[in-house]
């Protein structure tokens, strides 16, 4: 769920177990630990897959530093999830 959406309230309210059942962790922003596991467990069988080590950690590296100049400017998590998957997606 997205708080930023404009039925974020209304989503909640016709969601009532999501908060008497379940455990909700808010994570506005990911450490850099954490983008680079989700990079690699998303494209190893990829784009990673014919990268050599090198070439593959630079890539992470790469990849987390262009979300993280967006993190500035307000992206988020979601932001980081839809670049990777917009990234599978083309190549």
């Amino acid at each position: 769920m997205d708080y930023t959406n404009k039925d974020f309230l209304h989503n909640c309210a016709a969601n009532p177990a999501l908060f008497t059942k379940c455990t909700v962790i808010w994570l506005p922003v990911l450490s850099k630990d954490s983008m680079a596991v989700f990079v690699n467990e998303e494209l190893k069988e990829s784009v990673l897959a014919s990268l050599q080590p090198k070439e593959k950690e630079d890539f992470i590296t790469q990849t987390v530093g262009v979300h993280r100049l967006g993190a500035e400017n307000g992206a988020s998590p979601k932001s980081f999830h839809a670049l990777i998957q917009t990234y599978k997606a083309i190549f």
